[in-house]
C-alpha cells in the first residue's frame, strides 16, 4: 500500500463541483444500487437526494460499470460493499469482510484520481436518473 501521504488526492480537497456521491451500495433485496448524492444547484435545492438504481433501469449498467472499475482500482482483497463520502477528498470504502479503509489507503495515488473520476461519473449518472424520474416527460398534447 501507498503512504497516503503521497497521494494526489488530500481528504479536504474538493475534488468535484456536485453532484457528488454521498454514498453508494448495492441493496441485494431491492435489487438496486441506493445512492445518495449531492445535488448541483440547478438540480434540487435539496442537501441530498437519494435514489434506487434498478437492474431494469436504463442507468444500471453505466453505474455497475464505474462500480465494477472501483473494485479493480482498489488495493483489497475483498469486495466493495459501500462507500461512504466525509467531505473534500475523504471517502471510506467499507468492504464484505468487516474492514473499512480511507480512499488513500485502498489504492496507489494515480487509481486514487481515477476513483475520484467514477465516482463523480456515478454522481452524474443518479443526478440525471432523479431529474428523468422526478419531472414528468412532456407529451404533445392532442386536440
Amino acid at each position: 500500500m501507498s503512504d497516503s501521504a503521497n497521494s494526489p488526492i488530500d481528504r479536504d480537497d474538493d475534488l468535484f463541483d456536485p453532484p457528488l456521491v454521498d454514498s453508494i451500495y448495492f441493496d441485494d433485496q431491492k435489487g438496486a444500487f441506493s445512492i445518495t448524492f449531492v445535488p448541483s444547484d440547478d438540480a434540487s435545492t435539496a442537501m441530498k437526494e437519494s435514489i434506487l438504481i434498478s437492474k431494469s433501469s436504463p442507468d444500471y449498467a453505466r453505474v455497475m460499470t464505474f462500480w465494477n472499475r472501483i473494485q479493480e482500482l482498489t488495493t483489497a482483497q475483498s469486495s466493495i460493499v459501500r462507500i461512504v463520502h466525509g467531505g473534500g477528498g475523504a471517502y471510506t470504502f467499507h468492504f464484505a469482510d468487516g474492514a473499512a479503509q480511507e480512499l488513500t489507503a485502498t489504492t496507489d495515488g494515480k487509481a486514487a484520481v481515477e476513483i475520484a473520476d467514477r465516482l463523480k461519473q456515478i454522481a452524474d449518472a443518479a443526478q440525471i436518473a432523479f431529474l428523468d424520474r422526478a419531472y414528468p416527460k412532456l407529451t404533445p398534447r392532442t386536440a
